[in-house]
Parts: structure tokens; C-alpha cells; sequence
């Protein structure tokens, strides 16, 4: 059986090989040392809004980190029926967020730093 903790490395790794460039801002940066602050300092759906709006590397992590919550293993937020014409790839998560109780939303911000330290502790360069 594999635990959470596996889950965790196996999934940044996986992201990582598929993704050398994504730690990097527009501004420049690394992006995924912020991520961890901004979720802190602002909540995690201020924070997937604020990735969403950046785009780039921060919206490439942010969906790697909802789509980690949403994996049946990991099960913290149901996974998203999918997106309506014009939506963009962070707004099924959002939705799914917005939709549920506080609970969901608390156990979805533990669980995205949590994910977001295996990310920076595997990310490129670092």
C-alpha cells in the first residue's frame, strides 16, 4: 500500500519531468517558493486566482497542485466534471472549491502545502 507521503514525491517528480521550465515566473522567479507564502499570507482560491491571472509557471503549478487534491488516492476535493466552453484549466478546481463546505477548503490548503514542499524540494535547479 502507498502512503501519502509517496503519493506526494511520486506526483512532484512526475510533474518535474514533464515540466523543466515551469518554475519560472513572468516576472521572473521562482515560482514555486512563492506559491507556499501566497496560500499563507492570502488562502488558496486568492491564490489559484492570482495563478490564474499570472498564467505560466504559476498557473502550471497551481493545476499540478489541484489536480494532485483531486486524484482518487489523494481524495481532498471531488474531481471536477469538467470545463465549460471558455473556462479556463484552474476554474473546474475553483469551482469545485467554491461549491463545498469550509472543511473541504481547509483540508484542500493543508494538503496544497504539503504537496507544494515535495514540489519545491524536486524542482529543477534547486
Amino acid at each position: 500500500m502507498i502512503n501519502l507521503e509517496q503519493l506526494r514525491a511520486a506526483a512532484a517528480l512526475d510533474f518535474w519531468r514533464q515540466n523543466q521550465n515551469a518554475n519560472q515566473g513572468q516576472d521572473g522567479g521562482n515560482v514555486v517558493s512563492k506559491l507556499p507564502s501566497l496560500i499563507i499570507n492570502n488562502g488558496l482560491l486568492a491564490t489559484l486566482a492570482f495563478a490564474k491571472d499570472k498564467s505560466g509557471g504559476h498557473q502550471a503549478l497551481a493545476l499540478a497542485v489541484v489536480q494532485f487534491l483531486a486524484r482518487p488516492e489523494v481524495g481532498v476535493i471531488p474531481r471536477p466534471a469538467g470545463s465549460l466552453h471558455g473556462e479556463g484549466p484552474l476554474d473546474p478546481f475553483i469551482g469545485v472549491l467554491t461549491a463545498n463546505d469550509s472543511i473541504v477548503l481547509q483540508r484542500a490548503t493543508s494538503e496544497s502545502l504539503a504537496f507544494l514542499a515535495y514540489l519545491k524540494r524536486f524542482a529543477p535547479g534547486d
